[in-house]
């Protein structure tokens, strides 16, 4: 009992440390999956801790200006992250100082596990969609399966890829699909680590 009493001080002390137990507090209530509240976590961590120093988990969150706070940091990280990665760390914080600041006015909790979950089951299982695919059809203007063919590509990690294209595919849809794929590549360098990594920091 102490232990909780204690974290709901913390809680409520509108700090980055108790912005931080928060999000525990939304894991372990279910409020919300480790995958999506996790990263808050980091981010918060990362952005205050740069800017503030050792002791920011003391640093008061609730009358803070977060945009010109945030535009502080990318000064400071310039160089170090790609701009990517910057933007996603202000986009955590953003829904994290958000959710956090809710919570200590109203007592209010994002729904984000349930909001998950009523996403999956509208895009898994539209019965519309189900109907189209049982009478050979797409549902969605796209080809029935047996107007796509399957290309495949050799890889340079020796891997073989597979590209499901329409028999006949026209010269823009081509060079559409050519830039989104460019899109997908992946370059380690300055990318944000893992959830795993940074919470073992």
């Amino acid at each position: 009992m102490a232990t909780q009493e204690n974290r709901a001080q913390v809680i409520s002390s509108g700090t980055v440390d108790g912005l931080v137990a928060f999000c525990d507090y939304l894991i372990e209530k279910g409020y919300a999956a480790s995958g999506a509240v996790s990263p808050w976590k980091s981010a918060a961590k990362q952005v205050f801790e740069s800017v503030e120093g050792p002791g920011y988990g003391a640093f008061d969150v609730r009358g803070l200006n977060l945009d010109d706070y945030i535009a502080r940091w990318e000064t400071m990280q310039r160089g170090n992250y790609k701009a990517e990665s910057i933007a996603s760390y202000a986009s955590r914080l953003r829904r994290a100082h958000e959710a956090y600041l809710a919570y200590l006015d109203n007592g209010t909790t994002p729904q984000l596990a349930r909001r998950s979950a009523r996403r999956r089951e509208t895009v898994e299982r539209p019965p519309a969609a189900r109907e189209a695919r049982a009478n050979g059809q797409s549902g969605s203007g796209t080809p029935p399966v047996a107007d796509l063919v399957d290309y495949p590509f050799p890889l340079q990690t020796g891997q073989l890829a597979y590209v499901r294209l329409p028999r006949q595919l026209h010269k823009a849809d081509a060079e559409r699909l050519a830039t989104f794929v460019r899109t997908l590549v992946f370059e380690p360098q300055g990318q944000l680590p893992s959830a795993e990594t940074e919470e073992n920091n």
